[in-house]
């Protein structure tokens, strides 16, 4: 006896055209949920990346030219500080203070009559001594002075200025007081 061969039951054709219908519905709602939602969804992430990172090369290019801007700023402070070091020496150098201001005297018409200086007083990182000088001489004179001190190669502060005024003559008493600045060699 020979096995009976199962019979394929006999449908219909609106049964056989609605199982075909539903099976190509089921790979295009599997393709759609699957591939084309996974292509959607990478899209929005990729574009929100993007954004991102342009965000950022905007943000770097500021960065960089405030970098730019911050390191010129800091050069022009370094030359600023190495002027100023020029400008202090590592002793008072009081005598050659003096000679200075006595040459800067006779050449304005400035008459000095006396010359005192303080002990020196350290302060954080540099000392001063105060050197006072007396004398006479006439205004413009007197200005000329003042500001051929100011031009010298070193750090003098003017710490005090007394003019006396006298009813008759063009020429007046004063008194003038200046702080030299130094750098104590123990500093260096």
């Amino acid at each position: 006896m020979q096995p009976s061969k199962p019979e394929i039951p006999n449908l219909s054709s609106g049964v056989a055209h609605f199982v075909g219908f539903s099976c190509v519905a089921c790979v295009v709602l599997s393709y759609y949920f699957g591939a084309q939602h996974t292509l959607t969804t990478l899209k929005t992430q990729t574009t929100s990346r993007i954004e991102i990172i342009q965000d950022k090369l905007a943000e770097s290019t500021s960065i960089r030219v405030s970098h730019a801007k911050s390191l010129q700023e800091l050069q022009r402070l370094r030359e600023k500080i190495k002027v100023v070091n020029e400008k202090v020496p590592v002793s008072p150098k009081d005598g050659e203070f003096l000679a200075d201001i006595s040459r800067l005297a006779r050449m304005h018409g400035v008459r000095i009559d006396d010359f005192r200086q303080d002990s020196p007083k350290d302060q954080d990182e540099v000392a001063s001594i105060t050197v006072s000088v007396n004398g006479v001489s006439n205004y413009q004179g007197l200005c000329e002075f003042l500001h051929a001190v100011n031009d010298l190669p070193r750090i003098a502060l003017l710490t005090h200025l007394k003019l006396e005024a006298t009813p008759t003559q063009e020429d007046y008493p004063l008194e003038v007081r200046y702080a030299l600045y130094y750098t104590p060699s123990s500093q260096l």
